[in-house]
């Protein structure tokens, strides 16, 4: 019991910092003029790629889940993944 409160303690804020990353590149590469001649479709195209990197993420917890056995409330982040996804 005491290993799942570790878990969620631990897990829950890692899942929050993955969710700002694609925001941080965002902001990093306006800062360095990096979004090129129209930043409008270079930061539609990096939330697009971003938000179907957290659907693979989301939709790979349960077979990694099942074949490892050994993160059995990992399952329970599957939401937080998905929400971040949208």
């Amino acid at each position: 019991m005491a290993a799942d409160r570790w878990i969620r303690r631990v897990a829950k804020p890692i899942v929050f910092v993955a969710a700002l990353l694609p925001v941080t590149f965002l902001i990093w590469h306006a800062f360095h003029g990096e979004l090129g001649a129209n930043p409008l479709e270079r930061i539609t195209h990096d939330t697009g790629d971003w938000t179907l990197r957290f659907i693979v993420m989301t939709l790979a917890i349960t077979p990694v889940r099942r074949l490892t056995r050994a993160l059995p409330r990992f399952g329970d982040h599957r939401f937080d993944f998905g929400l971040r996804a949208g």
